[in-house]
């Protein structure tokens, strides 16, 4: 077989010989023919000598060039993801900061819904509690302290509250200086005006 091969790569086969090569080609299995290819490329000193030196030169400098064109054309999407991350990534930390400064400043004032004349509202505080405001009515709370201990807040006007029980942090309303402590039911405020 490979006294066959080499006359046919040196083109020398005559055409009893090259019938004779395709009858064993047809008989082996692909992974044999692979095998066979293998071994006569790693094992088998290739005469070069009648290729001219320009036209290996030639070939190598077309492969280096096809090389570089797939790397110049192809879309490097990871290099693309590398600088948005370097790009994104302190804008999003200032921005959590921001947020963050902000979040704290709006949790320490103090939280006021009012209603003018004709006006009505409602609010559903942070515990869930349901408020509806009547006509000029003002209700405020702090966020930051509303249900830990207690759910306080400053009450002036009519309002319709439903509020949930909860023994352990009582509601507990301040009206023009009168404390109302409630554990949990419906009921309307009125001012006493």
């Amino acid at each position: 077989m490979k006294k066959l091969e080499t006359k046919y790569r040196n083109d020398e086969l005559s055409p009893a010989e090259l019938q004779e090569l395709r009858n064993r080609i047809k008989s082996m299995s692909d992974y044999e023919i692979g095998e066979e290819m293998y071994q006569t490329w790693m094992n088998e000193k290739i005469d070069v000598t009648s290729v001219p030196d320009k036209q290996i030169d030639k070939i190598k400098a077309q492969i280096e060039n096809s090389i570089k064109e797939e790397k110049s054309n192809g879309f490097d999407f990871s290099r693309i993801i590398q600088i948005a991350a370097t790009i994104l990534l302190p804008v999003f930390i200032i921005l959590s900061g921001y947020l963050y400064y902000e979040n704290r400043q709006i949790a320490t004032k103090e939280m006021i819904v009012c209603t003018a004349r004709g006006e009505r509202a409602s609010v559903t505080l942070p515990d869930g509690t349901a408020v509806s405001l009547n006509s000029e009515s003002r209700l405020a709370y702090f966020p930051q302290t509303y249900n830990k201990k207690e759910r306080k807040i400053s009450f002036d006007g009519e309002g319709y509250f439903q509020i949930d029980k909860n023994k352990e942090v009582p509601f507990i309303i301040d009206a023009q200086g009168l404390q109302v402590k409630v554990l949990g039911t419906t009921f309307k405020r009125s001012s006493i005006n």
